[in-house]
Order: structure tokens, then C-alpha cells, then sequence
């Protein structure tokens, strides 16, 4: 029995595992890449521009009340704010966007290392209880499963997501989490390339409804860094 929780084993990737990195890779081309940055930036620099002019009325509106002084759309002053905030706030959605483009290209770089090293890592968890939350769009649901050492791995239910997109009930997914887990993992990339339950099935108890908004969801795959007794509080403000 695991006293800590995972454990580690490296070994060579199958061909199966080295054809799934590939896929990976493939579908991660340049032009995506940059047709998403373009995309991004003009999102981004007319979603603060909106929020700017919204201030700006504001603002106009409260020292026109209090001192008659008119800056506003149609002052005089109008063509200088905007000479001045339009080109910061682009600068401002430049930077974010180029933050976006070094982080994935440190992950083409880390997938391009895991497939030319040609490793894996099982890492071997051992769990004594689990919780499962659901999302309110499609009803996917993801589990909280809590290790011997009082740890907390975050498992997205692909299935129960793909089932509520499609129409059908989320709840017939047929994942099952249990005691024992082997995960298979690109080393420096952290992609998932298979999963093995064992043991004895985990009863994850009642559904708990998700409330946060997808970017603050836990990473799939990965340790989440809320404690487990604290769960409920963070990602859901109604329990059933």
C-alpha cells in the first residue's frame, strides 16, 4: 500500500503514447497561434477601451456637476484623452498577448523535448475519498479525489461533459473513480496520455453545484492548492 501519494516510475513511451504527444503537437499549428494572438488583442483592447470611455463619461459627468468643467465626448479635451488612452490601452493588450505567446511557446518546446526524450512518467496515487462538482452549461462534472497524504488531484469527467453537450444526461458517465490511480504523463509538457483506476470504488457522495467561472477552475490532471475541507467554500456557494 502507498504511503505517500504519488509515486514516481519512468519509462519509454509506447508507440501509442508517442503517436498521442504527436496529435498533440499537431494541433497546436503556427497559424492558429498567431490568428488567436491577433484575435485576442483586438478583444482585449476594445473590451478596456469600452471600460475607458464608461470611466471617462463618469468622471466628465461628476466634475461638470461640481465644477462646470466640461470634458466630455465632445470637448475640446475629447481628441487628447483619446490620442492618449487608445495607444496605452493597445500597449497594454500587446503585453498581455505576448505574455500568452512566450507561455505556449514553452509548451511546443517542452512537448517537442517529451517526444525526443521518448519518457513517461506512471505516477501511482492511492486515494481514501472523493467529491464531485458540476457545471452548470453542459453538467460535466469534476472530481476532487483526496490522497493518503492529504492531497487533492483535480480529474475533469470528459465524458459526462461530451454527454450534457450533447443532449443527454451528464450523470450516465460511466467514470468511476477508486482507490488506486495510474496516471501516465509527458514529463515536461504535463499532458495526460492515459489513466488506470483499481481498487475500490470511491463513493464521491452528492453533486455540488460549480459556481466559479471556468478560469477559476482547478488545472485537469494536476494537485489542486485549496485544502480539501475548504472545497465547498471556494468553488461553490450551494452544497445538496
Amino acid at each position: 500500500m502507498l504511503k505517500t501519494s504519488p509515486q514516481f516510475t519512468e519509462r519509454l513511451f509506447t508507440n501509442a503514447e508517442r503517436e498521442e504527444l504527436e496529435r498533440a503537437r499537431s494541433m497546436t499549428p503556427h497559424a492558429r497561434r498567431w490568428r488567436t494572438a491577433v484575435e485576442n488583442t483586438f478583444v482585449m483592447w476594445s473590451i478596456i477601451m469600452v471600460g475607458v470611455v464608461i470611466v471617462w463619461l463618469i468622471l466628465a459627468w461628476v466634475v461638470r456637476k461640481f465644477s462646470g468643467t466640461d470634458f466630455g465626448l465632445h470637448s475640446p479635451a475629447a481628441p487628447w484623452i483619446v490620442e492618449i488612452s487608445a495607444p496605452t490601452v493597445f500597449l497594454i493588450a500587446i503585453t498581455s498577448t505576448i505574455r500568452w505567446l512566450r507561455k505556449w511557446k514553452n509548451f511546443l518546446q517542452s512537448l517537442n523535448q517529451d517526444i525526443l526524450n521518448k519518457k513517461v512518467l506512471e505516477e501511482r496515487y492511492r486515494f481514501d475519498a472523493a467529491k464531485r462538482f458540476q457545471e452548470p452549461e453542459y453538467g460535466g462534472l469534476i472530481y476532487f479525489l483526496h490522497t493518503v497524504d492529504d492531497k487533492v488531484l483535480a480529474l475533469f469527467d470528459r465524458e459526462s461533459q461530451d454527454l450534457g453537450a450533447h443532449g443527454h444526461d451528464a450523470m450516465t458517465s460511466k467514470f468511476s473513480p477508486q482507490t488506486e490511480l495510474v496516471l501516465i504523463r509527458a514529463p515536461l509538457s504535463r499532458i495526460a496520455l492515459g489513466k488506470q483506476f483499481s481498487g475500490t470504488v470511491i463513493d464521491a457522495g452528492s453533486v455540488i453545484e460549480l459556481t466559479v467561472q471556468p478560469n477559476q477552475w482547478p488545472e485537469q490532471d494536476e494537485f489542486c492548492d485549496i485544502d480539501w475541507s475548504e472545497l465547498e467554500n471556494h468553488y461553490s456557494k450551494v452544497t445538496h
